[in-house]
């Protein structure tokens, strides 16, 4: 009964392609002038965003 929800491949590839296309568009805005002032919130919300989905999965310890 205390079973964790697990990550289905699905998931994984989809997380990682999501993540991976963030850091692509932020190092684009840093070859920009307001890479600085966009690229570094961007970043910080898909990490925190990455939590939030981690978390949610039920594994605290997983962040």
């Amino acid at each position: 009964m205390n079973e964790h929800n697990k990550f289905t491949t699905a998931e994984i590839v989809i997380g990682g392609m999501f993540t991976l296309c963030i850091d692509g568009i932020s190092a684009l805005l840093d070859l920009t002038v307001i890479g600085m002032v966009v690229a570094i919130p961007l970043q910080a919300g898909t990490s925190f965003g990455t939590t939030l989905w981690l978390m949610s999965k039920g594994s605290k310890r997983a962040t």
